[in-house]
Order: structure tokens, then C-alpha cells, then sequence
């Protein structure tokens, strides 16, 4: 890292040191500002808000200060900018209250993250099964869609919020969309079978010999759970 391109972290000593120093001197309140130990301290700072955290980092090879809002569920935005009262001044605003909307259009640096809006909007699973049901969302990928459609039909499983990967005929449906550690439930395609199983049952596999059976095994899985949150 060139450090010659960050000469007021250098000052500061460090990049926590100079975002706390930029707000005071700019008189806005960014709250906490946490360095981690090691190595890393320099160049990485984390600042905790109500709706989760943000984090900012020094770029390499160009002057950038790397930005992200995020929670333990989902990112908010993310974006990069050359300028340091930029990123109080977004992070002031982020833990003042301004909604997602505004911010993106206040600070052009910053983009929100795919599903970002609906979290906001209060409806995520919604918003991810439209995008996991689009065949755009897929590219040159062929998608599961006779097992996708299936979950999603499922009068609890369809209510959930779904993920996906390109790489496996497979559906995670998560009982919380807004606490990933309330667990989830993952149907797979194995051949010509289907494999069931929830993350609180140590992810014990149950096999099913139809899709029909897979979806209601899923389906009383996370129904049985006390974490659901639909």
C-alpha cells in the first residue's frame, strides 16, 4: 500500500483516528469507532450502528476509502470514495436515521446491495423469491426451476427468504430473514431423489424419493421450529 496517497492517516495515526478527527473537526456524530487489533489497525476501522455496522478500509493502488453499511443479516450498501468527509459524512447521516433511499442519493459513492431495499421495505423474501424466480437472475446457469417452483409453492416454505447456488440443484429457505441464526432449511436434488435437512438438527440429512416428499419434510422442519418467523 502506498501510504504517500492517505497523508491525513498518516497524521492521524491510523484511519480510525482520522475519521474520529475529520467528524469532530466537520462537528458531526459518527459514535463509536472500533480498530482491530494486529496488523491490520492502520488501514481498518469499524463503526457500530443501530440497524448493524459500518466498515471502511483503505484501497489499494488508488487513494479510496472502501465503505460498507451492512448486519448480521444482509449488506446495505457499498462504495468507495477518494474523500474522507464523505465517509463521515455518510456515516453521520446512516446512524442519524436517513433511510436507505436517501442515502444512495445523498452520497453517490455509495450503492445498495441487491434485496437491501425490500429489507427496508419489510418485505425480503418476497423481493428475493421474485429475483430467484427470474431466469434472468440466472444467466448461461440452468436453474432448478421445477424444484424451485415446488419450494416456493409450499404454503410456509414460499414464505421464506431463499438463497441459491449455481453450483447445486438446491434451495435454502432461512426461518428469519433478518437473524441467519435462527437457522434454515436446504432441499437438494441428488440424482433422482432429494436430500432434507435444517441446520438446528445438526444437520442430520433426510432423504426423500419424490419432490412432493422433500417440500413437506422441509416444510414440517421448519413449521416444527420455534425460530419461524413468517
Amino acid at each position: 500500500m502506498d501510504l504517500s496517497q492517505y497523508p491525513d492517516v498518516v497524521v492521524a495515526g491510523g484511519l480510525g483516528p482520522a475519521l474520529q478527527g475529520r467528524a469532530r473537526g466537520l462537528s458531526l456524530d459518527i459514535g463509536r469507532v472500533v480498530v482491530p487489533d494486529g496488523p491490520t489497525a492502520f488501514c481498518n476501522a469499524w463503526l457500530p450502528v443501530d440497524r448493524g455496522w459500518v466498515s471502511c478500509s483503505l484501497g489499494v493502488g488508488r487513494r479510496a476509502f472502501v465503505v460498507t453499511a451492512a448486519c448480521a443479516s444482509h449488506a446495505w450498501a457499498t462504495g468507495a470514495t477518494g474523500d474522507l468527509t464523505d465517509v463521515v459524512t455518510a456515516v453521520a447521516a446512516w446512524r442519524g436515521g436517513v433511510t436507505l433511499r436517501d442515502l444512495v442519493t445523498r452520497f453517490g459513492f455509495l450503492e445498495a446491495e441487491p434485496l437491501a431495499q425490500a429489507y427496508e421495505d419489510g418485505n425480503p423474501a418476497q423481493a428475493a423469491w421474485a429475483s430467484t424466480l427470474d431466469l434472468a437472475t440466472w444467466g448461461p446457469v440452468t436453474p432448478p426451476m421445477r424444484l424451485l417452483e415446488a419450494v416456493h409453492a409450499d404454503e410456509v416454505l414460499g414464505r421464506l427468504r431463499p438463497s441459491t447456488s449455481s453450483h447445486r440443484r438446491a434451495v435454502t429457505c432461512w426461518l428469519d430473514a433478518y437473524d441467519p441464526s435462527a437457522g434454515k432449511v436446504r432441499i437438494a436434488q441428488e440424482g433422482a431423489a432429494f436430500e432434507v435437512c435444517a441446520s438446528w438438527d445438526d444437520e442430520r440429512v433426510h432423504s426423500a424419493a419424490t419432490l412432493a416428499e422433500a417440500v413437506a419434510l422441509g416444510s414440517a422442519l421448519a413449521a416444527a421450529s420455534p425460530r419461524l418467523r413468517i
